[in-house]
């Protein structure tokens, strides 16, 4: 294993940038996906213990446990970074960075059910504005997961939130949708999110191409006035 996770590490360290997770970098989820997809996991959850490996392999371990750190430590932000720049173990490091993170995640939870209750489609389409609902419902679902179990009470539970969601939705739609909403709410049974987001933007193409044959009636009218006036 220690040599496997050499070969990943050595070619992913310079890879791994900030940029590419820009926007939960500093989240231990985010850290643990990324982990895992390189080989890292062990070191960072501390399951690949230096004396787990003979003394011979000591110094590869070692050299492991500084690609890791080398790897946390070129994803999370400057910040977070300058405080563990003397560490020596990669897995004290996420443990310090998992409870910074479980500090913050209730104000954080917060924050995402107050973006979710007072999001509004205003300018943005009907697809960027469902696509902004869609990232914050899953960023809420990581902070606050659903319950995943078959029993009856939490199949009642996810319906009761599948019933939100489509209600936040509809919430947050321009007035122009009013009767396009109107019409969804009627339905028996009310349809799921998805269902309901495809009958909007069905409704939203219409209003799109019957705007565009009004304007091309208008030009065509103005343009038979201007011939009209230059005969006469």
């Amino acid at each position: 294993m220690v040599s496997e996770v050499i070969a990943s590490s050595s070619s992913s360290v310079s890879a791994d940038t900030i940029e590419e997770i820009e926007k939960n970098r500093n989240h231990p989820l985010s850290l643990m996906i990324n982990s895992r997809a390189k080989s890292k996991l062990g070191f960072v959850l501390g399951s690949c213990q230096k004396s787990d490996y003979k003394p011979e392999l000591g110094e590869q371990w070692e050299k492991c446990n500084a690609f890791v750190l080398a790897w946390i430590m070129n994803t999370v932000s400057k910040e977070l970074s300058s405080g563990i720049v003397y560490a020596s173990d990669a897995a004290m490091v996420w443990a310090d960075l998992n409870l910074r993170s479980n500090k913050v995640d209730g104000s954080r939870s917060y924050q995402l059910h107050r973006e979710i209750c007072t999001l509004h489609q205003g300018n943005l389409t009907v697809s960027t504005y469902f696509t902004k609902l869609r990232l914050l419902w899953d960023e809420f679902d990581v902070l606050v997961p659903p319950p995943t179990c078959d029993c009856d009470k939490s199949k009642m539970y996810i319906d009761h939130l599948k019933f939100l969601r489509l209600f936040a939705f509809l919430m947050g739609l321009n007035e122009i949708y009013i009767h396009a909403r109107s019409q969804i709410l009627m339905m028996n049974p009310l349809p799921n999110v998805n269902k309901a987001y495809a009958m909007i933007t069905s409704d939203e193409s219409q209003r799109m191409t019957a705007v565009n044959r009004v304007g091309g009636d208008i030009h065509e009218s103005m343009a038979l006035y201007s011939k009209k006036m230059m005969i006469l």
